[in-house]
């Protein structure tokens, strides 16, 4: 009779805590410097339990990307059930998001996942499809070329701020997230 300890499975847990560990190290590594290494000392299992959950790191990377997506969606729906469903209401929420520090300033693997995703094709893709799929559920509200050029300004603001540490990269951030809010209003 084994008096081996035998550690409980917890699969969701483990799969989390390497998710959570990834973001960290990428934050701080960059996702290209990150190994898979590090991030199994780091979680505290074997490399092979890190392939378990994620095959290879192409896969872990898309899923820290789902992960900060997820993350991304719960604040626009926030924010969404704070509007009428009314013109605009997509583009409204999307700006209200991209201005508030917590939500990508302050989320430290927002940066290196963006920053990376400059060079890397899926990743452009897979931004390229959550816009998509986002958009396609706001068709009703938010398909306008006038609400396109405010969502990509806003994106143009939070760049701005992202790729530099100094946050007073505009003069006032509140006047212009004011403007952009006040641009995704019905023109009379």
């Amino acid at each position: 009779m084994s008096t081996a300890y035998h550690r409980k499975k917890q699969p969701e847990q483990v799969r989390q805590a390497i998710l959570d560990t990834a973001c960290h190290l990428a934050a701080h590594e960059g996702l290209g410097k990150m190994s898979i290494q590090a991030l199994a000392d780091a979680v505290g299992v074997t490399k092979g339990g890190v392939f378990h959950h994620f095959p290879n790191k192409k896969a872990l990377v898309h899923a820290v990307f789902q992960h900060l997506v997820g993350e991304l969606d719960r604040d626009i729906n926030d924010r969404l059930a704070e509007e009428d469903g009314s013109y605009g209401s997509f583009t409204r929420a999307y700006v209200r998001v991209t201005f508030e520090d917590e939500v990508f300033h302050g989320h430290e693997a927002w940066r290196a996942l963006c920053m990376s995703m400059a060079n890397d094709p899926d990743g452009q893709a897979l931004w390229a499809d959550w816009m998509a799929h986002r958009l396609a559920m706001h068709a009703e509200t938010d398909n306008d070329p006038h609400l396109e050029i405010v969502r990509f300004a806003a994106d143009g603001v939070w760049l701005a701020m992202l790729s530099t540490a100094e946050r007073s990269v505009l003069k006032d951030r509140e006047a212009v997230k004011a403007r952009l809010l006040a641009m995704t209003r019905p023109q009379t």
